[in-house]
């Protein structure tokens, strides 16, 4: 498997902006983490995406556990990763590219989708609530405030990259028409 060079400086740009965002302080489920994992299944190819997806992941993990002293790994992984991978797979499948109306539209989809899967392994995994209907309907209930922040983050952080696409879009196009217009 070979990736460009331009898809490796995107991999590492986008390492470095999970970490950043996973160890300073912020709101919860407030990061850029399904966003940028849109993006790369959008770029990559499916095995390619899926690689750098689970790289990034774990480097992240990591990264938190030796700043906080929190565990890097848990049952919440499994739901955590494969929600990722979910959303990379489904974004490269759909053919959703940041520059498409539907990105950010897609980014609401996927922030909900991620909210849904990841707390279910709370109420599945934990003794904190019942395993019951109850118990179930208490854990989303409570799970609701993260679903704010999620979906909020995962509107801004899609909105800053269709921006940032459009921009570096009208910036190419700009300098095809200066070169071509020179040229003549």
């Amino acid at each position: 498997m070979h990736l460009p060079y331009k898809k490796y400086i995107l991999s590492l740009c986008f390492l470095l902006l999970s970490v950043v965002f996973k160890c300073i302080p912020h709101l919860p489920d407030f990061s850029p983490q399904i966003v940028l994992f849109m993006c790369l299944g959008a770029r990559f190819s499916k095995v390619a995406g899926f690689l750098t997806i689970l790289l990034i992941s774990v480097i992240t993990d990591l990264s938190y556990a030796a700043v906080t002293g929190f565990p890097a790994f848990g049952a919440w992984t499994v739901f955590t990763y494969s929600a990722y991978l979910t959303i990379g797979f489904i974004t490269h499948w759909l053919s959703i590219t940041p520059s498409s109306k539907l990105f950010i539209a897609h980014s609401l989809f996927a922030s909900l989708g991620f909210w849904l899967w990841s707390n279910l392994e709370p109420w599945w995994f934990s003794h904190m609530y019942a395993h019951s209907l109850e118990g179930f309907i208490h854990c989303y209930f409570l799970a609701l405030p993260f679903l704010g922040f999620t979906l909020a983050s995962g509107l801004m952080w899609s909105a800053v990259v269709v921006l940032l696409t459009k921009h570096k879009i009208n910036i190419l196009r700009n300098f095809q028409f200066i070169k071509s217009s020179l040229a003549a």
